[in-house]
């Protein structure tokens, strides 16, 4: 999971729909290349969709109500206020697992 690459997949769908709509047949177009740009455009949608498909692979909302369950209010001693704390092990193996099941 370390060589995972997380993306915006709603930014990556917005490109790919700008070039399909680049891409997309015209009727000016010869048979031959209305053929062509019929492929590309269905390949183009075809991405669409598989990204579409890709389960969430971080979840920040999900991974702040985890934080927030695991966290207890604590007052070390000498301290005026109360802080929200986390032990540090739980708090990274929260953000590994990236609030997805």
């Amino acid at each position: 999971m370390s060589d995972m690459r997380l993306i915006d997949a709603d930014k990556l769908i917005l490109h790919l729909n700008d070039y399909a709509l680049q891409k997309s047949p015209s009727d000016v177009e010869s048979a031959g290349d209305r053929k062509v740009s019929r492929a590309v455009y269905k390949a183009i949608t075809d991405c669409i969709r598989a990204v579409d498909e890709q389960p969430t692979a971080f979840d920040l909302d999900k991974v702040m109500e985890q934080l927030e369950d695991r966290s207890a209010l604590a007052r070390p001693v000498g301290w005026s206020k109360a802080y929200e704390i986390i032990m540090l092990k739980d708090a990274i193996e929260i953000v590994k697992g990236g609030g997805v099941e």
